[in-house]
């Protein structure tokens, strides 16, 4: 059984920056509960619905995301388009 570790995912989108961060086994895990959490928190004004569909929709169809930043340890990079506009997605392994 894995153990679950602190994530911190930071996204920037539409020159606004939003943080959250959720314990989780994956890194991908803590993405996917970051979105459940913006449709829920609707904390990205007029986008949630669409920016957290687009992440587990890019989640869904691509193996390998989040990708891991190379170079980096527990660091990691994801995006979304939204209306032609890309978020930029961090996850980062946080201590506690």
């Amino acid at each position: 059984m894995s153990v679950s570790a602190l994530f911190t995912v930071v996204v920037d989108f539409r020159g606004g920056s939003y943080v959250g961060q959720f314990n989780r086994e994956t890194p991908k895990e803590a993405l996917e509960a970051w979105a459940a959490s913006l449709r829920k928190e609707k904390s990205v004004p007029g986008a949630s619905g669409r920016l957290a569909r687009a992440v587990e929709q890019n989640l869904a169809q691509a193996d390998g995301l989040p990708v891991p930043l190379e170079g980096l340890a527990n660091a990691w990079f994801a995006s979304a388009t939204v209306g032609g506009d890309m978020a930029s997605i961090h996850i980062v392994r946080t201590e506690r």
